[in-house]
């Protein structure tokens, strides 16, 4: 349910079947999900569920507007390229996510789940009333439905944590069924995904079975995907993949539960195990809870703590493509900063943030609003975040472009050559484009022997968008095979904003000139080191990607 200001759950089964759909005009516009996206893209290989679970939901992140926070408080997330759908999750009857999540979900190509969840002698007392009136049942699954219309939801997760008769199991089949009834958003008819947690079993018995079997295979056969519970052994994968079949072992999602109750692992900084001997088995996952790293740890680490976390989980957790169409606009906002900044400058925060006070904060001096998140880059551990190589990729929160914060690049590496991967695309190119770029880079003095720009990769072409350094800087051998463009135009913004000390950077990058389509596979961040260069340590700030397909007025300002 959603007021004018936040987004609230659906507690008891009259709140549900009472809901009705609100002309919200002031609530911020809905991401549509893509129709090309991280889920489609990855249904023939293991995915990753993220189930968040956090001191029962609906924190900060409940307002629709935003919110002024405490330094330590809210929870950032920003791994998107890792997921593939995001479940909003609480112990209240019907989860509805708050529209921040959607929203951020959405514009990096991730799948967005509500919850349905039913728990014990209240759990039970529901289920005995829909499932004796075959009519209650049929509008309960078709408000679900509404929600998710109404919401642009992209499924629901259903867990039913209680018994019920052994004669109604075919009803609760029949419910999962209507509740994958076909959807319109934006004019496009779709149907729901539907994910069954495993708790109940054909029995009508709540009995966790830990894996895919025949005690719970008939739930799985009228959903799109289970979500075992957290208590396997090996054996149980082993079996779990036999069952669903080549088809739909994929559909299989096995759980880890960062809190580590009972799951493989232990949980917590060693929750990687677990997810290890998963991706061994060929299976997907469902992370539970990945909170923990705010919830259990130094809150004031909070940043350091969450790149830890998803650093030693990310050799099992491999990346999809976010970006398969133009334009690329992002500043690397995650939707929070300690101020706001506008072209470089530091603005005041917009009046209609509520106020959330949570017991730890005094001073509400922070701003959040994940309606604001941009598009995400990649962070893995094949890439230079690996802090052996002596780099790392960060957000700053300290100064911006535009938002709450930038990207931070730096890097203390004698390597010839650093290389940054931002984003993986499957981009189609058929025209001239236009790439923008606004950085902060190291003062000329320091980047004798240096040069750095953005790489772009496309098919098999490689192209290097010069921002800057020392342009007659030498080349090996790999420099070579590199087309090289200089800007169209570049401004010092000092001269517009003094003493932001930004530089943006504009580049024509010309079409194929055969008359066919090829594909932007990747977007670099890359910094060349010559032999005249020193051993120092370099920090770029990025403040803002943009690229567009090149219009005639683009073209004619940039001559």
């Amino acid at each position: 349910m959603s007021s004018d200001h936040e987004t609230r759950p659906l507690r008891t089964l009259n709140g549900l079947l009472e809901w009705k759909a609100m002309s919200l005009n002031d609530s911020p516009v809905i991401v549509p999900l893509g129709q090309k996206n991280a889920w489609t893209q990855s249904v023939n290989q293991p995915r990753t569920l993220l189930c968040h679970d956090m001191k029962g939901g609906y924190l900060a992140d409940r307002f629709t507007h935003g919110s002024l926070v405490g330094v330590d408080e809210p929870y950032l997330f920003y791994h998107w390229s890792h997921i593939h759908g995001f479940i909003y999750f609480s112990h209240n009857f019907v989860t509805i996510p708050p529209v921040g999540w959607i929203n951020a979900a959405h514009r990096n190509g991730v799948m967005v789940f509500g919850t349905l969840i039913t728990e014990w002698d209240d759990g039970k007392a529901i289920w005995l009333t829909l499932l004796s009136d075959d009519a209650l049942l049929k509008r309960t699954a078709s408000q679900l439905v509404k929600i998710a219309e109404e919401h642009h939801l992209d499924g629901w997760l259903v867990n039913v944590e209680n018994s019920i008769e052994p004669t109604d199991v075919d009803k609760v089949a029949a419910f999962l069924r209507k509740l994958r009834s076909p959807i319109s958003l934006n004019g496009k008819s779709r149907r729901l995904t539907i994910i069954w947690y495993d708790s109940i079993t054909i029995k009508g018995d709540l009995k966790w079975q830990n894996a895919l079997n025949d005690y719970n295979m008939k739930f799985f056969q009228f959903a799109d995907g289970i979500f075992l519970n957290y208590n396997w052994k090996f054996e149980d994968l082993v079996a779990s993949k036999a069952t669903a079949g080549n088809f739909r072992q994929y559909d299989v999602f096995v759980g880890v539960d960062c809190f580590g109750r009972g799951c493989h692992g232990g949980g917590g900084w060693n929750t990687s195990e677990a997810l290890r001997v998963i991706r061994e088995h060929d299976m997907s996952v469902a992370l539970f809870a990945p909170g923990w790293v705010l919830e259990c740890n130094d809150a004031s680490c909070f940043q350091e703590n969450q790149e830890k976390f998803w650093l030693l989980m990310s050799p099992y957790l491999p990346s999809h493509k976010i970006v398969e169409e133009l334009p690329l606009k992002t500043s690397f906002c995650v939707g929070y900063g300690r101020r706001k900044f506008a072209e470089g400058l530091p603005v005041d925060c917009p009046s209609e943030l509520s106020k959330h006070q949570s017991e730890k904060c005094e001073e509400l001096t922070h701003w959040y609003n994940l309606n604001e998140q941009n598009i995400q880059p990649v962070f893995h551990a094949n890439d230079s975040t690996r802090t052996e190589d002596a780099c790392s990729k960060r957000h700053c929160f300290g100064e911006a472009w535009s938002g709450g914060g930038c990207l931070e690049l730096s890097t203390s590496s004698t390597k010839s050559v650093t290389r940054w991967t931002l984003f993986q695309t499957a981009i189609p190119l058929k025209n001239t484009v236009v790439v923008d770029i606004t950085v902060k880079a190291p003062a000329q003095g320091e980047l004798r022997g240096i040069r750095f720009g953005l790489e772009i990769v496309i098919g098999e072409r490689m192209v290097l968008c010069l921002c800057g350094g020392q342009a007659q800087c030498t080349s090996t051998g790999s420099e070579e095979s590199r087309e090289t463009l200089l800007p169209a135009r570049c401004c010092d913004l000092n001269s517009v904003v003094p003493g932001a000390s930004w530089c943006r950077y504009e580049f024509v990058l010309p079409a194929c000139t055969e008359d066919q389509t090829t594909v932007m596979d990747r977007i670099s961040f890359h910094v060349h080191r010559d032999d005249r260069s020193e051993d120092r340590a370099l920090r770029f700030l990025l403040g803002q990607l943009r690229i567009s397909e090149a219009t005639n007025s683009m073209l004619q300002s940039l001559q």
